[in-house]
Protein backbone atom coordinates (compact mmCIF):
# COMPACT_ATOMS: atom_id res chain seq x y z
CA UNK A 1 0.00 0.00 0.00
CA UNK A 2 2.74 2.64 0.85
CA UNK A 3 4.50 2.15 -2.77
CA UNK A 4 0.99 3.29 -4.47
CA UNK A 5 0.33 6.10 -1.47
CA UNK A 6 4.18 7.33 -2.45
CA UNK A 7 2.93 7.21 -6.09
CA UNK A 8 -0.37 8.76 -5.63
CA UNK A 9 1.50 11.99 -3.76
CA UNK A 10 3.70 11.87 -6.56
CA UNK A 11 1.02 11.95 -9.09
CA UNK A 12 -0.79 14.93 -7.31
CA UNK A 13 0.66 17.56 -9.59
CA UNK A 14 -0.70 15.70 -13.08
CA UNK A 15 -3.48 14.40 -12.10
CA UNK A 16 -5.06 16.29 -9.34
CA UNK A 17 -6.89 14.91 -6.17
CA UNK A 18 -9.38 13.07 -8.10
CA UNK A 19 -6.90 11.07 -10.62
CA UNK A 20 -4.46 10.62 -8.28
CA UNK A 21 -7.27 8.60 -6.06
CA UNK A 22 -8.13 6.77 -9.20
CA UNK A 23 -4.72 5.84 -9.89
CA UNK A 24 -4.51 4.21 -5.96
CA UNK A 25 -7.58 2.82 -6.61
CA UNK A 26 -6.41 1.00 -9.55
CA UNK A 27 -2.62 -0.13 -8.46
CA UNK A 28 -3.69 -0.85 -4.98
CA UNK A 29 -7.21 -2.35 -5.62
CA UNK A 30 -6.52 -3.57 -8.97
CA UNK A 31 -9.93 -1.62 -9.81
CA UNK A 32 -10.70 -0.62 -13.59
CA UNK A 33 -11.15 3.38 -13.72
CA UNK A 34 -10.47 6.00 -16.28
CA UNK A 35 -8.22 9.07 -15.63
CA UNK A 36 -7.68 12.11 -17.22
CA UNK A 37 -4.60 13.82 -16.58
CA UNK A 38 -4.62 17.37 -16.64
CA UNK A 39 -4.83 19.52 -19.55
CA UNK A 40 -5.88 16.31 -21.50
CA UNK A 41 -8.92 16.14 -23.34
CA UNK A 42 -10.49 13.18 -22.68
CA UNK A 43 -10.11 10.74 -19.55
CA UNK A 44 -8.00 7.23 -20.14
CA UNK A 45 -8.97 3.44 -19.16
CA UNK A 46 -6.87 2.15 -16.70
CA UNK A 47 -7.28 -1.55 -16.04
CA UNK A 48 -6.98 -2.69 -12.50
CA UNK A 49 -4.84 -5.63 -11.88
CA UNK A 50 -2.67 -5.45 -15.14
CA UNK A 51 0.61 -3.07 -15.77
CA UNK A 52 -1.56 -0.78 -17.17
CA UNK A 53 -1.30 2.02 -13.81
CA UNK A 54 2.08 1.09 -13.55
CA UNK A 55 2.52 2.64 -17.51
CA UNK A 56 0.62 5.30 -16.65
CA UNK A 57 2.26 6.85 -13.67
CA UNK A 58 5.92 6.31 -15.80
CA UNK A 59 4.53 7.65 -18.67
CA UNK A 60 2.11 10.89 -17.38
CA UNK A 61 3.35 11.74 -13.87
CA UNK A 62 6.85 10.50 -14.02
CA UNK A 63 7.57 11.79 -17.68
CA UNK A 64 9.75 8.86 -18.49
CA UNK A 65 9.64 10.60 -21.97
CA UNK A 66 10.61 13.67 -22.84
CA UNK A 67 9.39 15.93 -25.14
CA UNK A 68 11.38 17.37 -27.76
CA UNK A 69 11.72 21.11 -28.57
CA UNK A 70 12.08 20.47 -32.43
CA UNK A 71 10.07 23.16 -34.25
CA UNK A 72 7.46 20.64 -36.26
CA UNK A 73 6.98 16.68 -35.25
CA UNK A 74 5.04 15.73 -37.72
CA UNK A 75 5.35 11.63 -37.53
CA UNK A 76 5.01 9.96 -34.32
CA UNK A 77 5.67 6.06 -34.71
CA UNK A 78 4.73 4.37 -31.31
CA UNK A 79 6.03 0.74 -31.81
CA UNK A 80 4.42 -1.49 -28.76
CA UNK A 81 1.62 0.90 -28.28
CA UNK A 82 -0.03 -1.28 -25.34
CA UNK A 83 -2.98 0.68 -23.88
CA UNK A 84 -1.78 3.94 -25.56
CA UNK A 85 -0.64 6.31 -23.00
CA UNK A 86 2.32 6.90 -25.11
CA UNK A 87 0.40 7.82 -28.08
CA UNK A 88 -1.84 10.12 -26.16
CA UNK A 89 0.88 11.87 -24.58
CA UNK A 90 2.45 12.66 -28.22
CA UNK A 91 -0.73 13.54 -29.54
CA UNK A 92 -1.40 16.17 -26.54
CA UNK A 93 2.21 17.43 -27.21
CA UNK A 94 2.78 16.91 -30.85
CA UNK A 95 -0.77 18.45 -32.03
CA UNK A 96 0.12 18.95 -35.42
CA UNK A 97 1.64 15.42 -36.01
CA UNK A 98 -0.28 12.09 -36.98
CA UNK A 99 0.69 9.71 -34.52
CA UNK A 100 0.96 5.92 -35.66
CA UNK A 101 -0.04 3.61 -32.97
CA UNK A 102 1.26 -0.34 -33.41
CA UNK A 103 0.06 -2.84 -31.24
CA UNK A 104 -0.06 -7.04 -31.91
CA UNK A 105 -2.17 -7.89 -28.74
CA UNK A 106 -5.98 -8.28 -29.17
CA UNK A 107 -7.01 -7.16 -25.49
CA UNK A 108 -4.29 -4.47 -25.17
CA UNK A 109 -5.55 -3.52 -29.06
CA UNK A 110 -8.86 -3.00 -27.36
CA UNK A 111 -7.88 -0.38 -25.32
CA UNK A 112 -5.85 1.41 -27.27
CA UNK A 113 -8.54 1.68 -30.19
CA UNK A 114 -10.87 3.36 -27.07
CA UNK A 115 -8.11 5.45 -25.02
CA UNK A 116 -7.36 7.13 -28.66
CA UNK A 117 -10.55 7.85 -29.63
CA UNK A 118 -10.86 11.36 -28.46
CA UNK A 119 -7.47 11.84 -31.03
CA UNK A 120 -8.61 11.86 -34.20
CA UNK A 121 -4.36 12.49 -35.48
CA UNK A 122 -3.48 8.63 -33.65
CA UNK A 123 -3.93 6.07 -36.56
CA UNK A 124 -4.19 2.78 -34.34
CA UNK A 125 -2.59 -0.99 -36.38
CA UNK A 126 -3.15 -4.18 -34.77
CA UNK A 127 0.19 -5.44 -35.97
CA UNK A 128 3.82 -6.26 -34.54
CA UNK A 129 6.95 -4.52 -35.62
CA UNK A 130 9.26 -7.23 -37.33
CA UNK A 131 11.79 -6.95 -40.17
CA UNK A 132 9.84 -7.76 -43.07
CA UNK A 133 6.08 -8.10 -43.92
CA UNK A 134 4.64 -11.68 -43.10
CA UNK A 135 2.67 -13.07 -40.10
CA UNK A 136 3.59 -13.22 -36.28
CA UNK A 137 2.05 -14.76 -33.04
CA UNK A 138 2.46 -14.25 -29.34
CA UNK A 139 5.22 -16.42 -28.13
CA UNK A 140 4.12 -15.93 -24.41
CA UNK A 141 0.02 -15.04 -24.37
CA UNK A 142 -0.04 -15.27 -20.84
CA UNK A 143 2.82 -12.68 -19.82
CA UNK A 144 1.79 -9.49 -18.26
CA UNK A 145 0.01 -6.71 -20.74
CA UNK A 146 3.20 -4.96 -21.05
CA UNK A 147 5.36 -8.03 -21.99
CA UNK A 148 3.74 -10.03 -24.50
CA UNK A 149 6.85 -11.08 -27.57
CA UNK A 150 6.21 -11.37 -30.82
CA UNK A 151 7.67 -14.75 -32.75
CA UNK A 152 7.77 -15.42 -36.42
CA UNK A 153 4.76 -18.23 -36.81
CA UNK A 154 1.26 -18.46 -35.26
CA UNK A 155 2.79 -18.32 -31.50
CA UNK A 156 2.49 -20.86 -28.94
CA UNK A 157 -0.50 -23.59 -29.11
CA UNK A 158 -3.67 -22.00 -28.05
CA UNK A 159 -2.85 -18.31 -28.46
CA UNK A 160 -4.60 -16.38 -30.34
CA UNK A 161 -5.13 -16.06 -34.39
CA UNK A 162 -1.70 -14.77 -36.40
CA UNK A 163 -0.96 -11.43 -36.92
CA UNK A 164 -0.30 -8.70 -39.39
CA UNK A 165 3.99 -8.22 -39.68
CA UNK A 166 5.00 -4.54 -39.96
CA UNK A 167 8.35 -3.38 -41.40
CA UNK A 168 9.89 0.32 -40.71
CA UNK A 169 9.74 0.84 -44.64
CA UNK A 170 6.37 -0.91 -45.26
CA UNK A 171 5.20 0.98 -42.67
CA UNK A 172 6.49 4.45 -44.15
CA UNK A 173 5.33 2.94 -47.40
CA UNK A 174 1.72 2.92 -46.45
CA UNK A 175 1.34 5.90 -44.51
CA UNK A 176 3.58 8.15 -46.74
CA UNK A 177 6.03 9.07 -44.68
CA UNK A 178 9.12 10.58 -45.27
CA UNK A 179 11.07 10.91 -42.13
CA UNK A 180 9.70 9.66 -38.49
CA UNK A 181 10.13 12.95 -36.10
CA UNK A 182 10.03 10.38 -33.06
CA UNK A 183 10.16 6.68 -32.70
CA UNK A 184 9.21 5.13 -29.40
CA UNK A 185 9.91 1.37 -29.03
CA UNK A 186 9.24 -1.14 -26.65
CA UNK A 187 8.61 -4.46 -28.41
CA UNK A 188 9.89 -6.94 -25.85
CA UNK A 189 12.87 -7.99 -27.90
CA UNK A 190 11.74 -7.81 -31.35
CA UNK A 191 14.11 -4.70 -31.23
CA UNK A 192 16.43 -7.75 -32.66
CA UNK A 193 14.53 -8.44 -35.15
CA UNK A 194 13.95 -4.70 -36.57
CA UNK A 195 17.63 -3.49 -35.89
CA UNK A 196 19.45 -6.68 -37.72
CA UNK A 197 17.21 -6.88 -41.10
CA UNK A 198 18.02 -7.04 -44.31
CA UNK A 199 16.79 -3.28 -44.74
CA UNK A 200 17.83 -0.58 -42.26
CA UNK A 201 18.03 2.62 -44.20
CA UNK A 202 15.26 4.15 -42.29
CA UNK A 203 17.44 5.17 -39.81
CA UNK A 204 18.61 7.91 -41.90
CA UNK A 205 15.05 9.15 -42.26
CA UNK A 206 14.54 9.24 -38.41
CA UNK A 207 15.26 11.69 -35.87
CA UNK A 208 14.76 10.53 -32.71
CA UNK A 209 13.98 7.00 -31.32
CA UNK A 210 13.23 6.49 -27.58
CA UNK A 211 13.70 2.46 -26.97
CA UNK A 212 13.70 0.12 -23.92
CA UNK A 213 16.67 -2.90 -25.20
CA UNK A 214 16.03 -5.99 -23.69
CA UNK A 215 18.37 -8.93 -23.04
CA UNK A 216 19.94 -10.02 -26.37
CA UNK A 217 19.43 -6.47 -28.24
CA UNK A 218 21.72 -4.15 -27.17
CA UNK A 219 24.70 -5.57 -29.67
CA UNK A 220 22.26 -5.63 -32.66
CA UNK A 221 20.68 -2.07 -32.30
CA UNK A 222 23.97 -0.14 -31.68
CA UNK A 223 25.92 -2.24 -34.82
CA UNK A 224 22.98 -0.64 -36.96
CA UNK A 225 23.70 2.89 -35.13
CA UNK A 226 27.07 2.35 -36.48
CA UNK A 227 25.49 3.46 -40.00
CA UNK A 228 24.26 7.22 -38.99
CA UNK A 229 25.75 10.01 -36.68
CA UNK A 230 24.13 9.77 -32.58
CA UNK A 231 24.44 10.39 -29.90
CA UNK A 232 22.37 8.53 -27.11
CA UNK A 233 21.06 9.17 -22.74
CA UNK A 234 19.64 7.19 -20.75
CA UNK A 235 15.93 8.43 -19.56
CA UNK A 236 14.28 6.03 -16.85
CA UNK A 237 14.39 2.38 -18.67
CA UNK A 238 14.84 4.09 -21.88
CA UNK A 239 17.56 4.73 -24.32
CA UNK A 240 17.61 8.26 -25.98
CA UNK A 241 19.11 8.47 -29.22
CA UNK A 242 19.31 11.99 -31.65
CA UNK A 243 20.03 11.09 -34.98
CA UNK A 244 22.26 12.61 -38.31
CA UNK A 245 22.06 15.98 -37.86
CA UNK A 246 20.61 15.98 -34.59
CA UNK A 247 23.52 14.25 -33.07
CA UNK A 248 25.24 16.48 -30.60
CA UNK A 249 22.54 19.36 -30.13
CA UNK A 250 21.82 19.71 -26.81
CA UNK A 251 18.13 21.69 -25.21
CA UNK A 252 16.21 19.41 -27.68
CA UNK A 253 14.16 17.32 -24.67
CA UNK A 254 12.92 18.39 -22.21
CA UNK A 255 10.56 16.60 -19.00
CA UNK A 256 7.04 17.82 -19.19
CA UNK A 257 3.91 17.40 -18.04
Amino acid sequence: MLRWLFRSLRALPTLGLRGALQLFTAGQFGRTVKIRPRGFQAALEVRGSTSDPVVFYLIFCMHEYPVTTLEKVRWVVDAGANSGYFSVFAAHHYPEATVIAIEPEASNYQVLSRNCAAWPQIKTVQAGLWSSEGRLGISNPDAEKWSFACTAGTGQAGSEPSIRAVSVPSLMREFSISTIDVFKIDIEGGEKEVFGGDDISWLQKTRIIMIELHPGCWGTFFKALEKVPYDCRQSGENIIVLLGELAGRSGLLRAKH
